[in-house]
């Protein structure tokens, strides 16, 4: 399209393109007939009433946590975020070794999450530590993925939480997984 000197739209003037589109909101238009669709409405997740999906405290349950890798992770009196317990992960023979909690069906992919842990390191020559709480997942294409959810500098004998307020899953996300691992040691 082009404009004369008067500012006047020429809307049969082809010199520059005959396939010109325009996008503005669909309340613009007089007299719409929005489509009625047949197909079922989307089920939204809703979110629990107290605002937890879940909340593992570890006292007296691991809570669906479980030990990833050639570990052990078992509930422990040693040191605790809040409350009496934790749990404690021993025998790390590599980084990634650590613990996971599968996620259940109020996780959907594409949906935006609040994700936190509180993380501590009592043993080990470093004085500090990087931690990662990531997502494991199957993607479409059938291969595992692992995206990073958070990730914090630890302080050995001091608590640190791993946390993203709005965490958006991948879309093509199923069989999804939690879990915290280091960056490098097996402290």
């Amino acid at each position: 399209v082009t404009v004369d000197a008067n500012g006047k739209i020429d809307f049969d003037d082809k010199s520059v393109t005959e396939n010109t589109r325009v996008s503005y909101p669909i309340n613009h238009i007089k007299n719409i007939v929005r489509p009625v669709s047949s197909a079922p409405a989307a089920t939204q997740q809703t979110q629990p009433t107290d605002g937890y999906y879940f909340k593992d405290s570890f006292e007296g349950s691991a809570a669906d946590w479980s030990a990833r890798g050639g570990n052990k992770a078992e509930l422990s009196g040693r040191t605790s975020f809040e409350g009496g317990g934790s749990l404690l992960v021993s025998g790390r023979t590599a980084s990634w070794n650590g613990v996971t909690k599968k996620l259940d069906s109020s996780f959907t992919a594409g949906g935006s999450y609040s994700f936190s842990a509180n993380v501590s390191y009592l043993d080990g020559d470093s004085k500090i530590n990087t931690f990662y709480l990531k997502l494991q997942y199957k993607g479409a294409d059938d291969k595992v993925h692992y995206d990073t959810i958070a990730e914090a500098q630890a302080v050995k004998d001091e608590w640190v939480q791993l946390a993203n307020k709005s965490y958006l899953i991948p879309e093509d996300a199923s069989n999804m997984q939690i879990y915290v691992e280091t960056a490098k040691t097996t402290n």
